[in-house]
């Protein structure tokens, strides 16, 4: 089970003046504070999450969890102002195979681990492939077609 600790701060969101993610200073502030803190927590708090999007959300998760690359866990915040946003949020983290399904009133579980993220990362990273298609490929290398010999 994931316990936190060490320092885990409320990271920013970069916006634009034009008040669009800035994606870019998001990568580099992500690079700089991955080695420098033991966590970084997004979408809440200092983060901006309120102001945002559900689709900039989405992106500013997949954005940070692809730029960390396993360096570092990060925590995304996925409350919101109405229950269906944030459930939509938590099940699309689940789509990614990032944490488990919804148990009643039990916390999903966490499925990522620094090993899967690196194979995550070589099929393209979070937006390339859905879990069942990773979960399609991993079960074919784990059960490679059997070559029998016709009489």
């Amino acid at each position: 089970m994931f316990q936190m600790y060490g320092v885990v701060p409320p990271m920013l969101t970069p916006f634009r003046e034009n008040g669009e993610v800035d994606y870019e200073s998001l990568k580099t502030l992500v690079n700089f504070l991955s080695t420098h803190v033991n966590g970084l927590f997004i979408n809440g708090s200092y983060g901006g999450g309120v102001l945002m999007t559900e689709e900039e959300r989405r992106q500013v998760a997949e954005t940070t969890i692809d730029t960390a690359a396993g360096r570092v866990p990060v925590i995304v915040q996925v409350g919101t102002a109405d229950s269906l946003s944030a459930a939509r949020l938590v099940d699309q983290m689940e789509e990614k195979g990032i944490v488990g399904p919804f148990e009643g009133s039990k916390p999903r579980q966490l499925l990522i681990t620094r090993e899967k993220w690196e194979e995550i990362k070589l099929r393209g990273g979070l937006g390339a492939m859905s879990s069942a298609a990773m979960a399609a490929q991993d079960a074919a290398a784990e059960n490679p077609p059997v070559e029998e010999e016709i009489p």
